[in-house]
């Protein structure tokens, strides 16, 4: 049976008082076993006691937490089972969705892309049924481009085959070690020269037409630069002329013509 700190404190002090007030036994007891013997013996169990006061503590404190822990691993495993119930109801896992795209869509939508890209640089671009050492997975060709910073490839779906209307190789080229995150690779094929639009051009061309029967027209005014008075350095039609002039060099220069007017 276990005694609370309280009893063992009532227990001493009943011996303390006991031994004292029987002087005769008293003196015998004191001379088999002293007082101060005793009370060290109590002392003794008072401190077991607490000791064991405070192991009980934290083992309760240790099994609370215990309790919270094992309480939230339940319900963790709870919820991963429920969501691995959802995934498996989902058959092709390629119809899982963000919200708005299946990662069936966004495949498809980066082959399109890629295909324009290789079939727009045909000189570049490549296909093979193989890998270079003659491997390949079952039902798949890899299709690549060849950039100035190295090769970047796909794998896809012999049904998208002709999609890619680029050389076919026996093999393709070894493969470089190129990862997803080099996809960069592909911006290194873009020209360093400016796209002009055909549209944009024609409208340039027509726009310098009219600058120049412009010119003519003013030229045949006539300048007045050598009258005297007020209008000597002011002459009208020759700076029109003189703008004219800057405007067609920067139309020539937007259109890649000559820059010299």
């Amino acid at each position: 049976m276990r005694l609370s700190m309280e009893e063992v404190q009532k227990m001493k002090n009943w011996f303390t008082n006991y031994v004292n007030e029987l002087s005769e036994l008293g003196k015998k007891v004191r001379d088999i076993f002293s007082i101060e013997e005793a009370q060290n013996l109590f002392d003794t169990i008072e401190a077991l006691q607490q000791e064991n006061n405070d192991w009980q503590e934290l083992y309760y404190e240790l099994y609370a937490g215990h309790s919270r822990l094992f309480k939230d691993f339940c319900k963790l495993q709870q919820e991963n089972e429920q969501l691995r119930a959802q995934i498996g109801e989902v058959e092709d896992k390629g119809k899982i969705s963000d919200g708005y795209h299946t990662f069936n869509e966004l495949y498809y939508h980066r082959m399109i892309l890629f295909s324009v890209i290789c079939n727009h640089h045909k000189d570049i671009a490549w296909k093979s049924w193989k890998h270079a050492d003659g491997t390949m997975f079952d039902d798949y060709f890899i299709v690549g481009i060849t950039t100035p910073k190295g090769d970047y490839t796909y794998h896809y779906q012999k049904q998208y085959w002709n999609i890619f209307d680029v050389k076919e190789l026996e093999f393709a080229p070894e493969w470089d070690g190129h990862q997803p995150k080099d996809i960069d690779r592909l911006l290194s094929i873009i020209p360093d020269t400016d796209y002009h639009n055909p549209a944009d051009v024609e409208a340039l061309i027509k726009s310098r037409e009219a600058l120049e029967q412009t010119k003519g027209f003013i030229k045949g005014i006539g300048c007045y630069c050598n009258y005297e008075g007020e209008y000597a350095s002011q002459c009208q039609p020759c700076f029109i002329v003189e703008q004219i002039n800057k405007a067609l060099a920067v139309t020539d220069k937007a259109i890649g013509g000559k820059e010299d007017v």
